[in-house]
């Protein structure tokens, strides 16, 4: 009993550990993200800047089909194969890079379609299919080291991928292709990231040249309902932004990804969260622990809820200070991009218990009808009402991608593990501050003093109190 206690101590003390190095160095690369995002504003041209952004809506779709949603087989194939997981690895990456090929030659064999389409030339198109391959094996080992939370491995990987890229870019595009940016853009993402996936395919095989059918057939019957749930997924992140070019053009597609990206600061860091999180759950979930993992979710929740308040917050002026005027126009939609991005943590808590369940199909199912939602109210929506709708049919759709897997989720185990009712109340007081927010958005003493009530009040809540006070007394006894 004394030897579980302190297991469990020593699994929560990694966790933490891990989860914090996870945001803080996704916070890191992301903030170099940022930082470079005004100077390639800069140097684009909004439209230019548009076209990137779509070229990479379908990098971020692509690079889940090609490899298979492989890597989100990894999680089972830890507890299912423990000390083969070595050779787990060599199986998946062998049929995602037979996948490739497969893509590269019908690709090619049918471009004349599809080149109708994405408005792409041929060259453009297989660089594309090429970087999507790459970020589905870098995608792949990412799983691979937070499984045991090798989170220096897992920075280290992302950090090389992020910095190499763009400073490549920025070289090609104010060099060799300096008449042509978007091309000096494209390759200065691909290169390094087509060497790292190389690299990284190295070490596997490197450890293990292992295939078998077993592997392959275990990771395909988890991972192939995930494919339409990734898609579906993308288009609920990526699509609108597409049809904003399709229906209105380039220009506006640059204003809205340029506003989306300031959004994502969230989804970065609920992503970083995650990975720290879900081995942890999985733990927790293995050993049917359910009121510990209900009791930690709170905290959990907490802490993106007030993540969320300050990115809504301080957002109207770091969009002021990271970019160019004539993306200005788009600052309120940074608002429900936000709130969609808490929907999507929230929904990613019950979709843990799916992937645990391996009841994969039934995650595709959820996310596919909240994709279909969201291509139809925009189709509808933004001819009439124009591009800035796009953000609020994207909010809608992850409002109700969090409904369709709670549904989901309960089914699975026969009740909800996490507490809803104080899910509800951290919804309630997110929308009605955005709201507040949105008002008074030029007012920056107004957003500032209501910021300081709500971090207030959270912190008089009694839980939250009980850590403050622990937290007070751990660092008084420093030293002692």
């Amino acid at each position: 009993m004394i030897n579980r206690v302190k297991n469990t101590k020593g699994l929560n003390n990694v966790v933490i550990k891990a989860g914090i190095w996870y945001v803080i160095g996704n916070l890191v690369m992301k903030s170099i993200n940022f930082i470079t995002m005004p100077i390639f504003a800069t140097i684009f041209t909004v439209n230019e800047f548009g076209m990137y952004n779509i070229y990479w809506a379908y990098v971020t779709m692509i690079s889940l089909i090609i490899p298979l949603a492989l890597y989100t087989s990894i999680k089972n194939a830890k507890y299912d194969f423990k000390d083969k997981l070595n050779d787990y690895m060599t199986s998946i990456i062998f049929i995602s890079f037979v996948n490739l090929i497969i893509f590269l030659l019908c690709g090619n064999l049918c471009f004349g379609i599809i080149s109708s389409f994405m408005e792409f030339n041929r060259a453009v198109f297989n660089v594309l299919i090429v970087q999507s391959y790459s970020m589905g094996i870098i995608t792949t080992i990412s799983a691979y080291y937070s499984v045991d939370y090798k989170y220096k491995k897992f920075l280290l990987i992302t950090f090389l991928n992020s910095v190499s890229g763009i400073i490549l870019s920025l070289i090609l595009m104010e060099t060799i292709f300096y008449n042509n940016k978007f091309w000096g853009r494209v390759l200065g993402g691909a290169i390094p990231c087509a060497i790292i996936a190389s690299m990284i395919i190295y070490s596997i095989l490197k450890k293990s040249r292992v295939i078998k059918k077993e592997y392959c057939y275990y990771g395909l019957r988890i991972s192939l309902p995930i494919i339409p749930h990734g898609i579906s997924q993308s288009i609920l992140s990526q699509f609108d932004r597409i049809l904003i070019q399709k229906i209105i053009g380039f220009f506006e597609a640059g204003i809205y990804s340029f506003i989306y990206n300031i959004g994502l600061i969230l989804q970065v860091i609920a992503i970083s969260l995650d990975n720290a999180w879900t081995p942890w759950f999985y733990e927790k979930m293995n050993r049917k622990e359910y009121k510990e993992i209900e009791k930690k979710s709170i905290i959990y929740l907490d802490v993106f809820f007030l993540i969320t308040v300050f990115i809504i917050t301080l957002s109207p002026e770091l969009i002021k200070i990271v970019a160019p005027i004539e993306y200005w126009s788009g600052i309120n939609l940074v608002i429900p991009i936000a709130i969609s991005s808490y929907f999507m943590f929230l929904y990613t808590l019950y979709v843990q218990i799916e992937y645990f369940c391996k009841k994969t199909q039934f995650i595709a199912m959820g996310t596919i009808f909240a994709a279909m939602i969201n291509i139809i109210l925009n189709l509808i929506l933004i001819k009439r009402f124009g591009y800035k709708v796009a953000a609020y049919t994207t909010l809608f759709s992850y409002f109700i991608l969090f409904i369709l897997h709670r549904i989901i989720a309960i089914k699975m185990v026969g009740f909800d593990i996490f507490n809803i009712k104080k899910i509800i109340i951290r919804i309630t007081i997110i929308l009605s501050y955005s709201i507040f927010v949105s008002i008074y958005i030029n007012n920056v003493l107004y957003r500032y003093i209501m910021l300081f009530i709500v971090i207030l009040i959270s912190g008089l809540q009694k839980n939250n109190r009980k850590i403050i006070i622990q937290k007070i007394h751990s660092l008084s006894n420093i030293g002692e």
